[in-house]
């Protein structure tokens, strides 16, 4: 099943990533998609040598496959900023709706392959509710790769087989599935029979807690990542990890002040508010019940 012209055009829409569309010296942008495509939609964009850009929220699950350029980029996301690198090959795994307040770029210019699993095409090629990714950085997957350029490849025929993309394309969700970084599939793949939360969702789960340890993570907002009722969410959460999520959450927020408390000059106030507490005295009193410490007592080793 092919997009008609009209859905082609919506693809427009989809063509969000930290980098801009890679384009030519007349300014028109450097790849299209046929007007006629079965597959995930996908774009080329820009890696910048040295560049800043301020708030970013992806609009949909995207990955990202950088095929030149090297150097290092950061990113902050939740008050945490990550150091990471840039190489050909790498690929970058980002969910719906992960919000960046600040990123720069620093090395040698270069461009990526941007592939979006936008609800339109996921409708098309699997049908199911929902689809997201696990937020991944720095990972090489040969497999995924060559089913980026693939892709890319049979898109710049202009008249591509869709027999072939559609294959292609069913291969990378089915890749992402396999090792874990499709963190949806359809309601059934949320639940084991056992009363369980499946791996997958556990995976997304925890990627959620650590990498917003200050966001708003009540039991209602994590149960809506499940498509469950809070209840149920609750009961299915503790036979999985053996402790309430509440338990979970706090337990996540302390790692993360104990890795501030050794590793950055930040005040513990401070710190107790980038975790999520309300205040530095609810902060060590979860602290200490958590290490048998205080914070202060923590940083001084």
């Amino acid at each position: 099943m092919t997009y008609d012209s009209s859905s082609v055009r919506k693809l427009r829409e989809y063509e969000e990533s930290p980098c801009d569309v890679l384009r030519r010296p007349d300014g028109q942008p450097e790849f299209a998609l046929p007007r006629q495509w079965s597959g995930l939609p996908l774009g080329l964009y820009n890696i910048p040598g040295s560049a800043e850009r301020g708030a970013f929220e992806t609009s949909h699950p995207t990955l990202l496959v950088a095929r030149r350029g090297e150097g290092r980029r950061a990113y902050r996301s939740a008050g945490r900023t990550r150091q990471l690198k840039t190489a050909p090959g790498m690929i970058e795994l980002y969910p719906r709706g992960l919000e960046f307040d600040r990123m720069t770029w620093e090395g040698q210019a270069g461009d990526c392959i941007g592939i979006h699993l936008v609800p339109d095409a996921m409708q098309c090629l699997a049908p199911t509710d929902r689809a997201d990714l696990v937020r991944e950085h720095e990972v090489f997957d040969a497999q995924l790769q060559w089913l980026a350029v693939e892709l890319l490849n049979a898109a710049r025929t202009g008249r591509p087989d869709m027999l072939y993309v559609e294959g292609l394309s069913l291969a990378m969700l089915g890749r992402l599935r396999q090792r874990g970084s499709l963190a949806s599939f359809g309601r059934p793949q949320l639940r084991r029979k056992n009363g369980r939360l499946s791996e997958v969702l556990q995976r997304r789960l925890v990627a959620l807690i650590a990498e917003t340890p200050g966001a708003d993570l009540t039991v209602a907002r994590l149960a809506r990542e499940a498509h469950m009722s809070p209840d149920h969410f609750a009961e299915c959460f503790k036979r999985s990890f053996d402790m309430t999520p509440h338990r979970f959450v706090q337990q996540q927020r302390i790692v993360e002040g104990r890795r501030l408390l050794r590793g950055s000059d930040l005040p513990i106030a401070q710190i107790a508010l980038t975790v999520g507490f309300a205040s530095q005295a609810h902060f060590t009193q979860v602290f200490r019940q958590h290490t048998g410490v205080t914070p202060a007592r923590w940083r001084l080793g």
